[in-house]
């Protein structure tokens, strides 16, 4: 929310005239809305867009905060129309030891029950061990590295983020349409307590108050203001769209996937299921 009024104030203040437009969406036979899409349109074209939810949060879940039962893994499956876990199973040994750090159990269960795949075009949350180097966990950490490195040999303004391994910094765990990241801020020794912040593709910190289910639930249901999330281009919730995690050619590598399917209880045809 407080991106998008900014966005409107920017927009006001440079003299242009902003206009609203609100679409409420109901529940089943509710005939009080469940949320309302607020879109911003101003003179020179549209300018933004935020959902409003009907719960004391504003935010989807309701109550004083999200509801840790309410922002779980296996909900926002649910909220995508995942009725089963994809069981996309890795060494997590490896990939920890890979990468040098634990990994939030959100994170874990996440990628057991979605495997490879991204919501819509807008974003595509990183994996260890698969084939494509485009969405592996690791050569994504290094993309950002290296993405870093160049931004700071510039004339630019050096990036005020640190990343991951110094203290408190940034491990890129998402890749966005935009040519953004999205990070856990890893401050603290328990990996399940880190929040979510983003860079833009100028390298400018935005932050969200959770951790990584709250950030994608919140994300999937458009109430993130995020720069480098586009806006929904539809009524939420985003839909998420699988594939296998191989490399089909064009841009980077064909890497050593050691992440896989598990074939399914009295299925003997798992990973093709799975898919």
């Amino acid at each position: 929310m407080r991106d998008f009024e900014g966005r409107v104030r920017d927009r006001l203040d440079a003299g242009e005239t902003v206009f609203y437009t609100a679409i409420s969406v109901y529940e089943m036979h509710q005939t009080i809305p469940d949320r309302i899409g607020l879109f911003a349109l101003g003179d020179w074209g549209y300018v933004g867009r935020c959902t409003v939810y009907n719960t004391a949060t504003a935010l989807p879940g309701g109550g004083g905060g999200l509801d840790p039962a309410v922002v779980s893994i296996e909900k926002l499956a649910r909220d995508v129309g995942m009725e089963v876990p994809r069981r996309f199973v890795v060494d997590w040994q490896r990939a920890e030891s890979e990468i040098g750090a634990r990994l939030p159990r959100e994170y874990k269960e996440y990628v057991y029950w979605f495997g490879p795949g991204g919501f819509e075009d807008d974003f595509v949350v990183s994996l260890p061990g698969v084939e494509n180097s485009n969405i592996e966990f690791l050569n994504n950490f290094r993309d950002e590295v290296e993405d870093q490195r160049s931004w700071n040999s510039g004339d630019r303004t050096p990036a005020p983020i640190r990343l991951f391994p110094e203290a408190g910094g940034w491990l890129p765990f998402a890749v966005t349409v935009e040519g953004c990241a999205v990070f856990w801020v890893t401050e603290g020794d328990d990996p399940d307590r880190w929040k979510v912040a983003a860079r833009t593709r100028c390298w400018e910190p935005e932050y969200f108050d959770g951790g990584f289910a709250e950030f994608l639930r919140a994300a999937v249901w458009g109430a993130v203001g995020f720069e480098g999330l586009p806006g929904p281009q539809h009524t939420p919730p985003l839909e998420f769209w699988p594939d296998d995690g191989s490399w089909l050619g064009g841009g980077g590598t064909c890497l050593d996937a050691y992440g896989h399917f598990e074939e399914a209880p009295g299925d003997g045809n798992g990973e093709q299921r799975a898919k």
